[in-house]
């Protein structure tokens, strides 16, 4: 699972609170939205609230498969929906004993037996037990209940962790490796990363205390042997994967300059410099993830020339409300994330952002939160287009995304699916 930081910026603008999220888009594989967006959606269909909501409710979109998974103490259960018509279509149900193996949370994780719900190789994946998608049809993981599951974006790999032992699955009868991830002490837990991928290597993180929130420290694994190395960083910043390595920040305090720590493959330090502090207006965006050659260009020197594009602050807008693509001006709104006032102008409010808006591919996607509701905002970088804002509502609780279909699940347990034209 992943280890994505949440940006959140609330402010209070005329007519009431209004905060933007920008988010890494971990909905589909690959993080990229279909340009079918940008004609507009329609709503497709509706499902009302199971008859025990339980404790807490999960929903994911696999192929043309609505998954809803509710738990209920020790027992989750799982609903598969055939969403292809105009009504979701139930195809089965079955439930698990399953209690949460780490109740304090995996780092980045939420703690709650759910967390353990995802789809690997057309199967449900709940803690040890395994759901054929299409038919219900249960078998035993070969991992056991303790161990803490995540799966890559492209469901290929599973990764299992128990301790400091990790290991990689082909599949339910075939095992990659089994790694040690390495610590300075006794490791309550591990869990390996593949949301945060450089070319073949994934980061780990490890926790001294098997009930802590926050990872003691970090990890390189190769993905195709698994071996593993330490990358030691300074300040809680997570590190995050550029193209040919990692990239972490150690944010000092107020006055003092932000440290930018670059490493190799194999968490070797390649580069530490001082992040630039000067007000800027354009940020650099990129298709594909950041090289350490353009984060040093950009982080150090404030350099976009090399950027297949940029996102700049418009110019011509005194209330910060937009952006230029282009030579298109995109109106985002009021105290969005990307834009502050500084000194009566318009500047950029956080370098590190490009990392966001880049190697999500063409479209980048944002949350609007106002006293009315929250919106889901799609940019198409590429052709500097921006989609009219998707209702997420007043109740949401999550949202999951498949190219051209977006599920929204709301506090009372109702599902509403969106179509893009």
């Amino acid at each position: 699972m992943s280890l994505i930081v949440l940006l959140i910026v609330s402010l209070v603008a005329a007519g009431g609170l209004v905060t933007y999220l920008l988010t890494r888009d971990t909905l589909n594989p690959g993080g990229r939205w279909s340009p079918a967006w940008l004609n507009g959606f329609s709503t497709a269909w509706t499902l009302g609230p199971p008859q025990d909501i339980g404790e807490d409710m999960r929903i994911l979109l696999e192929e043309d498969h609505l998954v809803r998974a509710v738990s209920m103490g020790t027992s989750i259960t799982i609903s598969v929906f055939d969403i292809r018509d105009d009504a979701p279509r139930l195809l089965w149900q079955d439930s698990v004993e399953h209690s949460d193996p780490d109740p304090a949370a995996a780092p980045g994780e939420t703690g709650d037996a759910l967390g353990s719900v995802m789809v690997w190789r057309s199967r449900i994946v709940v803690g040890a037990t395994l759901f054929d998608l299409h038919t219900g049809s249960r078998t035993q993981a070969p991992w056991p209940a303790t161990a803490i599951v995540s799966v890559d974006s492209t469901q290929t790999r599973a990764y299992t962790c128990e301790g400091a032992s990790c290991t990689q699955w082909i599949s339910p009868t075939e095992r990659g490796w089994t790694t040690t991830l390495p610590s300075t002490g006794s490791v309550g837990k591990g869990i390996i990363d593949p949301s945060q991928t450089s070319d073949g290597h994934l980061l780990a993180a490890v926790a001294e205390d098997p009930h802590a929130d926050q990872p003691s420290g970090y990890a390189v694994v190769q993905s195709l042997d698994g071996e593993a190395t330490p990358l030691t960083v300074t300040g809680a910043s997570a590190p995050i994967a550029l193209a040919d390595g990692w990239l972490s920040i150690d944010r000092r305090r107020i006055g003092a300059a932000n440290t930018v720590t670059l490493y190799e493959l194999d968490g070797t330090v390649s580069d530490t410099f001082p992040l630039f502090s000067e007000p800027f207006t354009t940020y650099p965006w990129s298709r594909a993830k950041l090289t350490r050659e353009q984060a040093t260009a950009w982080l150090k020197n404030g350099d976009t020339s090399w950027a297949p594009a940029t996102i700049s602050v418009s110019a011509d807008d005194a209330a910060c409300q937009s952006l230029t693509v282009g030579d298109q001006q995109l109106e985002l709104g009021a105290d969005n994330t990307l834009t502050r006032q500084k000194d009566g102008r318009c500047v950029g409010s956080d370098a590190m952002k490009a990392f966001e808006i880049s190697g999500q591919g063409d479209i980048i996607s944002f949350h609007r939160i106002t006293d009315t509701g929250r919106f889901l905002i799609l940019v198409d970088v590429a052709r500097a287009t921006i989609a009219d804002p998707i209702p997420l509502g007043s109740g949401w609780k999550s949202h999951a995304g498949a190219k051209e279909v977006l599920a929204v699940l709301d506090e009372s347990g109702r599902i509403t699916g969106y179509r893009a034209r």
